[in-house]
């Protein structure tokens, strides 16, 4: 099986548990797929530095859930995943985010290219939420707290988007985070500086991360 890590430098799920639920972008940019134990690379997808799962949208042959990528600190999006269209967009007002997630309720939430926690409920603009700085990366759990990674590779947790409150999360001694998601069995997997992926099933400020070599 490839290790997820050599070639991933960031990932996501949008389904239950199917395998094929499985996203993210290699180091050459572009968007992969997890099928049949190994990474397919996506036509017409590359040139974006992190993917996340998009909202759920109503078309002619049913739902379909949209994918956002990100390149130039813009959001791009992909209605159908592997149709052979190229992204599209940019989304109006998206310039400055490097990273992005979305709440049980499609709310768009973002770190800016300042590090800062903002919000986008479907407008234009993007607000700023007082009190959160540093930010390089982020996931929204499946409670709806916010699972963030810092600059200086700390993980922190929150019980929602507009609490004040940061609560460190244990990091193996020596680790530096640069990329969190939550799979959809609610296991936390975090990529380290140096390649390395590893996995917690709560975390918290006294976390046991175990080293894995695949996401599923």
């Amino acid at each position: 099986m490839q290790v997820l890590t050599t070639v991933i430098v960031s990932f996501f799920f949008i389904g239950l548990s199917k395998s094929t639920d499985i996203f993210g972008v290699d180091c050459g940019e572009n968007l992969v797929q997890y099928a049949d134990k190994k990474w397919k690379t996506l036509s017409n997808s590359c040139c974006v530095s992190s993917a996340s799962r998009g909202p759920t949208i109503q078309t002619p042959d049913g739902e379909v859930k949209m994918i956002y990528g990100i390149t130039n600190n813009e959001i791009f999006y992909k209605t159908q995943i592997d149709d052979g269209k190229s992204w599209q967009g940019p989304i109006p007002g998206s310039l400055g985010i490097q990273d992005i997630d979305m709440t049980s309720d499609q709310t768009i939430v973002g770190v800016n290219k300042e590090g800062k926690l903002v919000t986008n409920s479907g407008t234009n603009s993007w607000y700023n939420i007082p009190g959160n700085r540093n930010l390089k990366a982020l996931t929204v759990l499946h409670n709806d707290k916010i699972l963030a990674v810092f600059e200086d590779g700390s993980m922190k947790i929150k019980d929602s988007l507009y609490a004040r409150k940061w609560n460190k999360v244990q990091s193996p001694k020596g680790v530096k985070f640069i990329e969190v998601a939550q799979k959809p069995d609610k296991t936390i997997v975090g990529v380290t500086d140096d390649g390395k992926l590893l996995t917690t099933k709560e975390p918290k400020k006294k976390t046991q991360w175990r080293d894995r070599k695949s996401v599923v």
